[in-house]
């Protein structure tokens, strides 16, 4: 192993110099499992499909809004949300 300065130097630019060279195929390969499973709708250890999400509601008197968990607010309860999605 190089023990000077200058030597270092040389090899920590051949290092960089392979690095990005790999770097663009690791961004094709990541973006190429994102988009799979984005497709597959599915975690990446195959325990089942991806929580969705649940969706927003706003009531459209005071611009209030809910995420669609816990307990829903008056102006929901009891009442069908599909006019109330956001």
């Amino acid at each position: 192993m190089p023990k000077n300065y200058k030597a270092l130097l040389e090899r920590k630019t051949a290092l960089d110099a392979e690095i990005n060279v790999l770097e663009p195929g690791k961004a094709k390969a990541l973006q190429a499992a994102h988009q799979l499973v984005r497709e597959e709708n599915r975690d990446l250890f195959g325990a089942g499909p991806l929580r969705q999400d649940t969706g927003r509601y706003r009531n459209p008197k005071t611009g209030e809004t809910w995420s669609g968990r816990g307990r829903p607010p008056r102006w929901i309860e009891g009442r069908d949300r599909k006019p109330f999605e956001a």
